[in-house]
């Protein structure tokens, strides 16, 4: 009886202090084998997550662990496009007008906990295709101040890349060449050196990638940007990680290169990392198109 009082007490409390409770939902996991990995599946409102074991184990403790989320039955280019990315925990997911969040993993993937939000009017933020992205403006590599917005009818297209990246390099004359086209002229192009120059000093990547830029013909705006390392304690002692809080982390940046296009205001319409994919869908886009 006494148990039953505390836990009515906690709930009244909780209820009354946060206001509404999001509703919460356990769902099993089950191993399965796909390509010959092993994953913990579980299926929740016509959405498969998939956990890759191993990986769990090893960045269970990182905050920045990525498990993937499947749309199924009959989907839409849209979803298969977004069907290719990986989520973190708490990142917002949405399907079938909810808005939900991985609030937790099993340590040992028996199973997982959701949570359905309250679905809010007004913009939807994000690094997904039909998303938005934020309003920023960021340094370009000559100093200029590159703002992420445009007029009415304009769109713009991101090119993450590195000096070290061959398929980066090899498609960088397909974007020049779209960069010298008539519909140009309604984007604006910005490309984002990513780079892993541990051993070297912050001027000499720059001059790295400025000499890539200007091998490649790249006058278009271009942006640095550069992994940093810290150190983080575990049980098996201290272990350096690659960290990022800069415009590809933002954009959740899973491989290169990856092209994003907006519309003026944001919206993400198309995002690959095929240029011919992106091309394409921007021939679709009729002339002075609002």
């Amino acid at each position: 009886m006494k148990k039953i009082l505390l836990y009515l007490t906690l709930f009244l409390f909780t209820k009354n202090t946060f206001g509404q409770l999001n509703e919460r939902h356990t769902i099993q996991l089950r191993d399965t084998t796909i390509n010959e990995r092993i994953y913990a599946k579980g299926i929740f409102d016509g959405l498969e997550f998939l956990i890759h074991k191993r990986e769990f184990e090893a960045w269970s403790d990182n905050e920045n662990f990525n498990f993937r989320v499947i749309k199924q039955g009959q989907i839409s280019q849209l979803d298969s496009l977004n069907n290719q990315l990986m989520y973190k925990l708490t990142d917002t997911i949405r399907c079938n007008a909810k808005q939900m969040f991985v609030e937790k993993i099993d340590k040992k993937t028996r199973f997982m906990i959701v949570q359905i939000m309250p679905n809010t009017e007004g913009s939807k933020y994000g690094y997904r295709t039909g998303e938005i992205i934020e309003e920023m403006n960021f340094m370009t590599i000559n100093n200029k101040v590159f703002n992420n917005r445009g007029k009415k009818g304009t769109f713009i297209l991101y090119d993450f890349w590195g000096t070290w990246c061959i398929s980066c390099i090899a498609n960088m004359p397909k974007l020049k060449a779209f960069s010298q086209t008539e519909k140009a002229k309604a984007f604006k192009i910005v490309s984002i050196s990513v780079e892993f120059g541990f051993s070297k000093s912050l001027d000499s990547n720059v001059m790295q990638v400025k000499r890539k830029m200007e091998a490649l013909k790249m006058d278009w705006d271009n942006v640095y940007e550069q992994y940093f390392k810290t150190e983080k304690k575990s049980k098996a002692g201290k272990k350096l990680e690659m960290s990022n809080n800069m415009l590809n982390g933002k954009l959740n940046i899973q491989e290169f290169p990856t092209y994003i296009l907006t519309d003026y205001e944001g919206v993400i319409l198309c995002r690959t990392s095929d240029f011919d994919v992106v091309q394409n869908f921007i021939n679709s886009i009729p002339a002075n198109s609002e």
